[in-house]
């Protein structure tokens, strides 16, 4: 269900390709029918069920696996719009193609091979610059995983890629 945004999405999109489910080794892909009940069975048992599977797939395959003794941190950022007045602090901020949107900007350290997948978050009004937030999110991922040196990687978007940032994690000796 990857870029479907409704269930005539799902049967448009997904439903006649069934070359690429059999190249798959799947007979085919969630028709409508499947995916509302799928949809309407779903619990909150249900989606923890899924947060373990999805991490026993990280664990097992993750290209993080394949670094030994390096805790591999990915540093992201992404914009949640909101609709209505009901939200504390909700603002207007940069949201691809929502002009004038209001909503937060979270702020995201995640780790596949350091036994917690998010390492670090932090959840702002719509107007704060997820980049801005790189010092904090690195101290975060120090204080959960106890250590902030060689033993950390760093990837991260190009927002937080500015020359202080750089400088900073030389001085520290973490990779990026």
């Amino acid at each position: 269900t990857i870029a479907c945004r409704s269930s005539n999405d799902i049967n448009n999109r997904l439903g006649p390709e069934q070359a690429a489910a059999a190249s798959l080794g799947i007979d085919g892909f969630a028709d409508d029918s499947s995916f509302s009940r799928f949809y309407a069975r779903i619990d909150v048992g249900a989606i923890d069920d899924l947060r373990q599977v999805v991490q026993v797939l990280h664990e097992g395959h993750g290209l993080a696996r394949h670094l030994a003794g390096i805790v591999l941190v990915d540093l992201d950022g992404t914009g949640l719009v909101v609709k209505g007045n009901h939200f504390e602090w909700a603002d207007e901020g940069y949201f691809a193609k929502q002009r004038g949107a209001q909503g937060y900007q979270l702020s995201l350290a995640i780790a596949s091979n350091a036994g917690k997948e998010v390492l670090a978050h932090l959840l702002d009004p719509g107007h704060v610059n997820t980049g801005s937030r790189f010092f904090d999110l690195l101290y975060q991922v120090g204080e959960t995983l106890g250590f902030l040196n060689e033993r950390v990687f760093i990837r991260a978007d190009r927002g937080y890629g500015v020359g202080e940032s750089i400088t900073h994690l030389l001085d520290l000796k973490v990779g990026f």
